[in-house]
């Protein structure tokens, strides 16, 4: 399970301590075996409503076939403990079930800090990896960004981005605070377990403002199933929060399974490293992920994402100077630019409502400087995915001068986001500075060079910004980076590589470039 933090619930002189597995009195601990304490804790988690027979049963004895008299028997520990033959505490409902009937109350918990949406809102915590070996941990966290982006394939949900939740991996945090922090009403955590024939699953979905839990559910399947299993738990977590998903809407976030399990975990071993692509000036994290797409592709080529992902790291290498030898003669060469076109329309043919295709093909589209083209792609990729919190779509605005739509999608990526990857202040910078407001365009790229430090744009716009607020020295410095990373730099190129829409765009860009001596 998850490492959830649950607080203690009480009722009348009891305490059910969830974290321990104890009932406690106003006297002392009170004897009761495990299946009894379980099937109390999920009445008393569920008070004031019916709770039907199947319901517990399903609950306290996942994937297990047991007759009404196991739970009948838990029921008669339950009440002897709590001394309750008159069912003053939990009642009997004839023909439909139990109702837990006793006021239950928790520690008192903070304001939250984030108010939340006027939707049913989620974070996918990172799933633990349970096999002992830790290389194994890109799977637990693929299984993990699948759920996010079934997820928020659905208009109804407020889905909070992968970055935010992966930074509970490993914490011992209550729920309620996980909850107040991301801003959510719900939390998903769980456990992976893979061995070479089976994977284990275990999910459970919890009210982070009750620390109430909603589901639970194991998993055991070859491995081969992994697919329906996460396919099951996104319908299960989608019937508990939203009653009136439409058929088709529902059919979408079933994620399509490729034809071989290999290309499936070549496609997470690439993912994970192409997290981190950003970072590593040397273009050997961009390799991997490439060769990882590769493999990917040759045990199933007609799967789409990692052919969507291969054309990622093709404009990568388009868009920035690498020495690695795989790399370093791709940078702004036609031929690289055209391979990751070819390659996102392919996944776009491939899986037309994939929403990442659809968003990696409008961002080449963008660099190729085919607006209208780009444009319809990004609003296609919306209609696929509400969720989307992709920083680059910011840019895109910012580049055809909407630079205060680009700015409000920034920020509302940084409320999705609350821990938003660094690029996302980079390109909030941007937007800052061609708004002509500097001092807010250099506190975002400051903060975004200490993420990212080994991120060139950061430096060009950086040297702009301080060259525009007269901070000859800072300016200088974060030019000689820019020139360290690519000493053929100059103004000119890098405005046509932009091609800003509105010409003032690029004059201002281009004055404090300028400013910073940085060469014509």
């Amino acid at each position: 399970m998850p490492s959830f933090t649950q607080p203690a619930l009480q009722f009348e002189r009891f305490t059910l301590d969830r974290a321990r597995g104890r009932l406690r009195a106003d006297d002392g601990d009170i004897e009761l075996r495990p299946k009894s304490f379980d099937v109390l804790r999920y009445l008393a988690e569920n008070a004031d409503r019916v709770v039907t027979k199947d319901e517990i049963l399903k609950a306290v004895w996942p994937n297990v076939v047991v007759s009404d008299d196991s739970l009948s028997r838990c029921m008669s520990d339950v009440r002897l403990a709590l001394g309750d033959a008159d069912q003053r505490i939990i009642k009997t409902v004839p023909r439909r079930g139990y109702m837990f009937a006793a006021e239950v109350s928790t520690p008192a918990a903070a304001t939250a800090t984030l108010l939340l949406p006027d939707r049913p809102s989620i974070a996918v915590l990172p799933f633990t990896n349970h096999s002992g070996d830790a290389q194994q941990d890109y799977f637990a966290d693929g299984i993990s960004e699948d759920l996010i982006t079934s997820l928020s394939k659905f208009a109804g949900l407020f889905v909070i981005a992968r970055h935010s939740a992966f930074r509970y991996r490993g914490t011992e945090l209550d729920v309620r605070q996980i909850g107040r922090e991301l801003g959510v009403r719900y939390l998903l955590g769980g456990s992976v377990r893979r061995d070479a024939e089976r994977i284990r699953i275990t999910a459970q979905l919890v009210d982070a403002e009750t620390s109430a839990q909603l589901w639970a559910q194991y998993y055991d399947r070859e491995l081969t199933g992994i697919f329906a299993v996460q396919d099951e738990v996104t319908q299960k977590i989608v019937g508990t929060l939203i009653a009136h998903v439409s058929r088709s809407e529902f059919e979408r976030a079933l994620a399509k399974p490729p034809g071989a399990f290999s290309a499936y975990d070549c496609l997470l071993r690439g993912n994970a490293i192409m997290k981190a692509w950003q970072g590593d000036p040397s273009g050997q994290l961009l390799a991997a992920a490439r060769s990882y797409y590769e493999h990917a592709i040759a045990a199933d080529p007609a799967y789409a994402p990692p052919v969507c992902g291969l054309a990622l790291t093709y404009m990568a290498a388009w868009l920035e100077p690498y020495p690695h030898r795989a790399l370093a003669s791709q940078y702004q060469q036609p031929s690289t630019i055209e391979r990751a076109l070819s390659l996102a329309q392919r996944a776009v043919e491939l899986d037309p409502n994939l929403p990442d295709a659809r968003m990696v093909l409008a961002g080449i589209l963008k660099w190729l400087h085919r607006r209208s083209e780009s444009s319809a792609e990004y609003d296609r990729a919306f209609e696929l995915n509400p969720n989307l919190a992709d920083y680059r779509f910011g840019l895109a605005l910012i580049h055809w001068g909407r630079t205060e739509e680009g700015m409000e999608y920034l920020k509302r990526i940084v409320r999705l986001d609350p821990f938003h990857p660094p690029a996302c202040l980079t390109f909030l910078g941007n937007a800052y500075y061609q708004a002509g407001r500097y001092e807010e365009a250099l506190e975002n790229l400051r903060a975004a060079a200490r993420r990212l430090p080994n991120f060139r744009p950061t430096y060009v716009w950086l040297a702009a910004t301080a060259g525009q607020l007269g901070y000859d020295k800072d300016a200088r410095e974060a030019a000689a980076i820019v020139l360290q990373r690519d000493p053929a730099f100059t103004i000119r190129h890098w405005l046509d590589l932009h091609q800003f829409a509105k010409q003032a765009d690029a004059d201002r860009l281009a004055e404090g470039l300028r400013k910073a001596r940085l060469p014509g």
